[in-house]
């Protein structure tokens, strides 16, 4: 999503991303990481810094993300146990 694009979405009509989406998005870097460590510098040094700093917050990001996943899907498995629990 260009940075435009992003300060004119309303967060209600932002698409909740799911681990699916983070396994596709990881798995296109990942290629592309990949490709540029065989190929090299294909661009300007400056470029290539501005691309790599760019790319260490998008991993950021995806961490962060999958991280608040996993407390997502903990929170429910806890709901379900606690729920399990009273029916006892």
């Amino acid at each position: 999503m260009a940075d435009e694009e992003f300060s004119e979405v309303a967060p209600e009509n932002l698409k909740k991303l799911e681990r699916q989406d983070l396994m596709q998005v990881t798995s296109r870097l990942i290629r592309h990481l990949d490709k540029k460590s065989i190929a090299g510098r294909l661009s300007e040094p400056d470029t290539e810094k501005m691309r790599d700093a760019k790319t260490r917050l998008l991993i950021e990001a995806i961490k962060t993300h999958g991280s608040l996943i996993r407390d997502e899907q903990l929170e429910s498995i806890e709901a379900r146990l606690r729920a399990l629990e009273e029916r006892l």
